[in-house]
């Protein structure tokens, strides 16, 4: 009936759907990843120039030949991509909320290999820098797409949202999104620091390959995610029973099928 902070209140005699709190938790999600773009536009706009100018500047210095113009309209579009990224990403989320796992990971699954394909393809076309986050783009609107669509068509038609409060729903998200946003951005951090140091030592090229391989060992290990990752919802349903026997005769073979 309702969410809370901390802990998982009582099921109560519910029979259907609480259609009403899961439309209030799409405004406040769609809010929330709204003010987390807005912080990240100023601090990857700010710090990521720096260091992408600083780069580019050391590149050019060594390769007379090495476009300038290029490289920092490839970092314009990067930017942006990352960006439309983070902000895209939560409609697939909140589907995989809706338990449509299988659903969620077949379109995250669809932007990806549309991703790398195009990139392939631009790269071998002679694109150059731009080729990566031009497929980002794509890869972010085909995700977004899909994922809202089959959002929508889950739910019924929105109610009216008049006495909604979104400073509410946040205050009782934010305990658990802080937590995992700091969870995500130190593994974001980790890849971002290795290829920094890689194109240090060893410049763009060898950078750009380094690049490629993290995000096919990635995806392998997104992949092998799924023996979890498609639990999740049925380990919240355990959870608000206080089950935790089952979550773990659930939860321990999958994570070393995984391993």
């Amino acid at each position: 009936k309702t969410l809370e902070a901390h802990g998982v209140p009582a099921r109560g005699d519910v029979h259907e759907p609480n259609y009403h709190l899961l439309w209030e938790l799409l405004v406040t999600t769609r809010k929330l990843y709204r003010y987390l773009t807005v912080i990240l536009f100023f601090a990857l706009g700010i710090g990521g120039t720096i260091m992408v100018e600083n780069l580019i500047r050391t590149e050019h210095a060594l390769h007379p030949e090495f476009s300038l113009l290029t490289a920092r309209l490839a970092w314009a579009a990067t930017f942006l991509s990352t960006l439309l990224d983070i902000y895209s990403n939560w409609w697939g989320i909140y589907l995989r909320g809706l338990n449509e796992v299988r659903l969620a990971t077949k379109v995250a699954a669809s932007a990806a290999v549309a991703k790398f394909t195009l990139s392939v393809i631009l790269l071998l076309s002679g694109v150059g820098l731009l080729s990566l986050p031009i497929a980002s783009m794509v890869s972010s609107f085909i995700q977004r797409h899909y994922a809202r669509v089959w959002c929508l068509k889950l739910l019924p038609p929105a109610p009216s949202m008049e006495h909604f409060d979104l400073k509410k729903q946040l205050a009782i998200l934010w305990p658990n999104s802080w937590r995992l946003g700091v969870q995500l951005m130190s593994t974001y951090l980790i890849l971002q620091v290795n290829t920094l140091v890689c194109a240090d030592v060893y410049h763009l090229e060898a950078s750009a390959k380094y690049t490629y391989s993290v995000q096919l060992m990635g995806y392998a290990a997104m992949m092998a995610a799924v023996w979890t990752s498609t639990k999740w919802p049925l380990i919240g349903q355990y959870q608000a029973r206080h089950d935790f026997l089952m979550i773990q005769r659930v939860l321990r073979p999958r994570i070393w099928f995984q391993i």
